[in-house]
């Protein structure tokens, strides 16, 4: 029957169309909650449902929202000077996010984003009282095989419960204007990134554009992002208040500052002032470390 094989096939296309890709997770300053982000070809719902695993009992729902970006985008920030994000651009597609709350420290969750086909797990952040916490760091990624090594070495260390979150300190996958690096990079990380936070501070390679405002001379900024302007990073990466660039959040007894050395961070500017705020904010009856993270 041609007319079955049609809605066959289109039901096919839509569900197609409906997986998510590219899934990770994030913090929030709520110890309660983390943040769940995937994308998809089309704008569909983008709704969670999340219970602690291997318990009965009802799903908890979180409804989230999606973005998207365009060539226009790329064109607007470089002055439609024909850069390579703007040669190379394709369909980002949706990207969602949802923040799951209410969650119970050090707690594996199964959780189902809609459109999936399978449950995945991931563990909540530790309690402020907890006296110790184990993560891993590093920056500069490249899709070769040393990268896929880093990660499934990260990925060997959440297995066994050694970590429970990652910092990216910049240069996430020197994607500069290849959106097709961002989405293989999304997918290399997502066995990790699917069950612990994935914490980025921006780089180089992920901002710097001839048009940006800030240019001092002994920065040497170039055009390292390929024209990117850091559009796909703040988009896939809904990070903690007060911006995308740069945030802070605490982690058991760890208090983690992050900063972008792509933007001003000299005495007196906005990034400075929060650092310092920040910083002084800090209880350290309650959380003795704090760590500063950054690019350059």
């Amino acid at each position: 029957d041609p007319m079955h094989l049609a809605c066959a096939f289109a039901a096919l296309v839509w569900s197609a169309a409906a997986i998510p890709l590219g899934l990770h997770t994030a913090r929030t300053r709520d110890a309660t909650e983390m943040v769940v982000v995937w994308s998809t070809a089309d704008r569909v719902a983008s709704s969670v449902v999340y219970r602690p695993s291997g318990l009965p009992g009802p799903w908890e729902h979180a409804e989230g929202h999606s973005v998207t970006f365009t060539k226009g985008d790329f064109n607007a920030c470089n002055k439609n000077n024909n850069s390579r994000a703007s040669t190379l651009y394709s369909d980002p597609g949706w990207i969602h996010r949802a923040v799951l709350k209410g969650l119970l420290s050090s707690t594996n969750y199964t959780y189902i984003v809609s459109g999936a086909a399978q449950e995945f797990w991931l563990e909540s952040p530790p309690s402020p009282t907890e006296e110790a916490v184990h993560f891993d760091a590093f920056g500069d990624w490249y899709d070769v095989p040393p990268g896929w090594r880093t990660v499934e070495e990260v990925h060997d260390d959440v297995l066994r419960r050694e970590v429970s979150l990652v910092l990216h300190v910049g240069d996430i996958c020197y994607a500069c204007g290849n959106l097709t690096i961002w989405r293989d990079f999304f997918d290399r990380i997502q066995p990790v990134a699917s069950k612990v936070p994935w914490m980025p501070a921006i780089g180089n390679h992920e901002f710097d554009y001839r048009q940006q405002h800030w240019r001092p001379q002994w920065l040497q900024a170039g055009d390292d992002s390929g024209g990117e302007c850091g559009i796909p990073y703040f988009s896939y990466f809904p990070m903690p208040h007060p911006s995308n660039a740069w945030y802070s959040f605490d982690h058991g007894p760890v208090h983690f500052a992050l900063i972008s050395t792509e933007h001003d961070f000299l005495e007196g500017s906005e990034q400075h002032t929060w650092l310092e705020q920040d910083l002084r904010s800090v209880d350290r009856t309650v959380t003795p470390w704090a760590i500063i993270g950054g690019h350059r």
